[in-house]
């Protein structure tokens, strides 16, 4: 079965923080085969990767750093989501029962916010250097 790649958000923000350039063909020709536009703005276009020619192992490659990217980004999420304080968090507080976060734990996110902005740019980069190979010339 020929392995495929659904378009991700993951990758798109990935092309708007290099600000890539995609090459796209004039708007009164069609590649013939079948894409309709519709597809592609709502993510459903796939690539077969075997078809271009790329090795199967490039294509694991791509798909570890992608899972270590959504990992990353679900890990950051879900930190920025712990620091908000909820509703009960919020009268608490209001009543002066409850101190702020400490720096210690604001000084920890930083640290982790960090180290995913370094994951997500090395995984950027890894995912560039692939496309750069699989990309037929």
């Amino acid at each position: 079965m020929a392995n495929k790649k659904k378009a991700s958000r993951a990758s798109a923000r990935c092309e708007e923080d290099i600000g890539a350039i995609v090459p796209m063909q004039p708007l009164d020709q069609t590649s013939g085969e079948g894409v309709e536009v519709e597809e592609i703005a709502n993510g459903q276009f796939e690539v077969q990767f075997e078809a271009l020619g790329v090795a199967s192992k490039d294509i694991a490659a791509y798909q570890r750093i992608e899972a270590t990217l959504e990992e990353a980004t679900a890990r950051a999420r879900e930190a920025a989501r712990a620091t908000q304080p909820t509703t009960s968090q919020h009268n608490t507080r209001a009543k002066g029962k409850e101190t702020a976060p400490t720096e210690a734990m604001i000084r920890q996110l930083q640290e982790e916010e960090l180290r995913c902005q370094l994951t997500h740019q090395q995984l950027c980069e890894k995912r560039r250097l692939l496309e750069r190979i699989t990309m037929p010339e």
